[in-house]
Formats: C-alpha cells, structure tokens, sequence
C-alpha cells in the first residue's frame, strides 16, 4: 500500500512539474499582444458603441425622404349632436328619421381604423442636408475610432519595449554580478597570501552585496513592465510569458522633420474628424436655413368607422397636399441659422489650433530622437571605453600595481555607463513611437 502511494506522488510529482514546464513556455510577440489589445481595449469598444449611434443617426437621418405609414384604432362615445352625426354619416348609417332628434341624439359609439399616409415632396433642402450632416459624422467618428487603435498600438509597443529593457538590464546586473564576485574571489585569495588589508577585502564583498540589490531591483522592474504589458492587453494579471527580442530589429528611424510634420497634417485621424465635423457644421447651417422654404407634403388616409368592434360599417379615405411656409417667426430661424455658422467659424479654429500643437508635437518627439540617438553613441563609446579601462585596472590589480578602490570605481564606472546605455536606447525606441503617434503613423 506505502509502494502504491509512493508511485502515485511520483506520478503527480512529475506531471506537475511537466504542467509548470509547459505554463512559462508561452512567448508573446507583438503582434500577439496587439490582438489581444485590440480585442480587449474599453477604447476600442467605446468607440464601436459610438460608431453603431453615428450610423443609426444617418440612417435616421435618411428615413426623412421615405414615405411614413400610421395605423391607429380609436373608440369614442358621445351625445355632443355635432360629433354624433359625423359618426353616423361615417358609418354609413344616416336615415332621415334621425332628423327628429338631431339636436338631442342618443349616445353614440364609433370604432374607427385609420391607416395613414404621409410622403414629403419638398423639405426645403432639410432632408437632404440632415443626411449630409449625418454622414460626415459618421465620418468622424471612424476617424476617432483609428485614433483609439493608433493609441492601443502605441501603448502596447512602448509597454513592450520597456519589458526588453528591463530584461536587459538584468542582464547587465548578472555580469556586473560575475565580475564582482570573481574579483571578490581574488581579494579573498590575496588577503589570505597578505597582500592585501581586510578592509579590501571587505569592500568587495560590500560591492557584490551592492550589485545583489540592483539585480533585485531589476527583476523588481522586469515585473512591473510586464505587469503593465499585460494590463495594456486587458489580459490576466497571473498569466507568465517571455517576449521575442527581435522587434528591436525591426525600428527604424529615417526621414527628416519636414517629411514627419507634412505627415502628421495628412495623417493625423484628428485633423480629418474636424474636417467631417466642419462639413456636418456646414450641413447643419443649410438645415437650419430651409426653415425659412415651403415644406411640401402628400397626405391621405383610409378610415373604417363602425358601430361596434366587429361591424364593417362605413369606409372611406381622403388624399391631400399640404403645403407649409414660415412667414413670420420671431426671427427663430434667422439666429438658429446664425448659431450653427457661428459653429462652423468655432470648428475651424479649432481644427487651426489642433493643426499647431501636432506640428508642435512632431517637432518635439523628432528632437527628441534625435536626442536619443547622440545620447546613445555617447554612451556607447563609454561602454567600450569603461570595459577597457576595467580589464587594464583588473590585470594591475592581480599583479599588485593598482588598489582595490581602483578595481571597484572601474566596475562600478562599466556598469553605470551600461545602465545608461539601455536607458538611451529606450529613450530612443519609445521616441520614435512617439513621433509615429504624433505623425499619424501606423
């Protein structure tokens, strides 16, 4: 029984660690964490909730070119003689006796059924620029809806990055790690011959204490960069992945500062929704000024009156045109009319503003690159400047010509100018997200 059990603890024992082998071997690529995004973004169902009201409004908007039919059902008593005997004759049920008590008649009860009938021949222009307005809002809205994406990608790209860089800076700890440890192994072995003081070898000890907690630090950050990738792709907060490097290959940065602001004022979905809410604006001016035109109307209906529910006593229609003009409101229609061409001036500055601050925007993130890109080769030249100068100071060390201190400000010198160097080029490939996003690039 004790065998048995023995081999049903292997047996689980191993499938677990089977299972837990399998759980950290997904590995995210960008393009997997834009989908998710794309399918969990609140943004993005936002803006589908705010699409489908756009275009039910210009669907709206064209049933006012379409015929309407109404089909009601009334039932009436009374002994009022004028409404009485309009009863009667439209129930075909009028006969002279009836005469006698015209002005005293009895109750009288009507059941009519009406189907109606209205069709617009002219709106003065309203219909017609009510659709307009309506589909150029549709339109702004769908360039509202690529902005959202455009901001999901940017998020999710910049998130990303931020987890390469952490992953390399860990690495950077592991070999500044390395390098400590093996010059606290020779410190421990010259103190141990007398060639050095205790306190020497102390404080190499205190280093790799020092490089320890920045390693910490570093998984602490690799942590938070991930925690934020997946929160960026409204994904589980438990779920573990590794990430595929190679993205790093695929930035580029090319083209100069006139090439990014004639982009961005091309490209930017912001400058093209104030475009579509401008001509929707001019759109609303023409709807508020056919107020002032002759509205045109066929009409008819078809009315089965009865005595009682069931009966079919008297049918019949009537067909008509309507013809209404506003001769005199106040002057209503005249200041509406002013209101919405105040909104057209109020657009067009606003899209004036919006089309300054992008090209502000580009000029700033295309500095910043620049920036970024100077920074990184100075920092380059320090890392290759500061491994050499810790190789050269290690080797006097080993042979007595250089001090303790020296060895630990050169190591702490290579991996300052590394750290920096990473912090460099994220500065760098999230500028040029940057730029992409203020260019309106996808």
């Amino acid at each position: 029984m004790m065998r048995t059990n023995k081999l049903y603890a292997t047996i689980i024992f191993i499938f677990m660690a089977f299972a837990t082998a399998n759980a950290v071997a997904e590995v995210l690529t960008i393009d997997n964490c834009m989908k998710e995004a794309y399918a969990n973004s609140p943004a993005l169902k936002i803006a589908g909730s705010k699409k489908a009201g756009s275009y039910a409004d210009l669907m709206t908007a064209k049933t006012g070119l379409l015929p309407r039919f109404t089909l009601s059902e009334t039932v009436s008593s009374t002994n009022n003689p004028t409404y009485s005997f309009m009863s009667v004759l439209n129930q075909e049920a009028f006969s002279p006796a009836m005469m006698l008590n015209i002005n005293d008649p009895s109750i009288t009860t009507n059941y009519n059924t009406r189907l109606g009938f209205a069709y617009a021949l002219s709106t003065g222009g309203y219909a017609q620029a009510g659709i307009r307005a309506a589909r150029k809002a549709d339109e702004a809205v769908n360039y509202e809806t690529v902005r959202a994406g455009q901001l999901i990608q940017f998020n999710v790209k910049t998130s990303y990055l931020r987890v390469i860089i952490a992953g390399k800076k860990i690495e950077v700890a592991n070999k500044a790690l390395e390098t400590a440890k093996a010059h606290e192994k020779i410190a421990q072995d010259m103190h141990k011959n007398g060639l050095i003081v205790e306190s020497d070898k102390l404080s190499a000890g205190v280093r790799v204490a020092e490089i320890e907690q920045m390693k910490l630090q570093a998984e602490n950050d690799l942590n938070l960069a991930k925690a934020a990738l997946l929160m960026t792709m409204g994904a589980d907060q438990g779920r573990t992945f590794d990430i595929d490097p190679s993205i790093l290959e695929k930035i580029d940065f090319k083209g100069d500062l006139d090439f990014y602001i004639k982009t961005a004022l091309g490209n930017r979905p912001e400058l093209k929704a104030l475009d579509s809410a401008f001509s929707a604006k001019s759109s609303a001016v023409a709807m508020a000024a056919s107020a002032r035109r002759p509205h045109v109307y066929l009409m008819g209906n078809y009315d089965m009156d009865n005595s009682t529910l069931i009966n079919s006593d008297g049918n019949s229609w009537f067909m008509g045109v309507s013809v209404n003009m506003n001769i005199g409101d106040g002057g209503e229609a005249k200041y509406r009319s002013r209101k919405e061409s105040a909104g057209v001036d109020e657009i067009k500055w606003q899209r004036e503003q919006a089309k300054q601050g992008m090209e502000l925007e580009v000029r700033q993130a295309f500095m910043n690159v620049q920036t970024a890109v100077k920074g990184m080769d100075v920092m380059s030249r320090a890392v290759e400047q500061a491994d050499a100068s810790l190789k050269i100071v290690e080797n006097r060390y080993s042979n007595g010509l250089s001090t303790n201190v020296e060895v630990l400000a050169a190591e702490a010198a290579r991996t300052q100018a590394q750290t920096g160097y990473l912090g460099a080029l994220y500065q760098y490939l999230v500028g040029i997200e940057t730029l992409k996003l203020a260019s309106g690039i996808e």
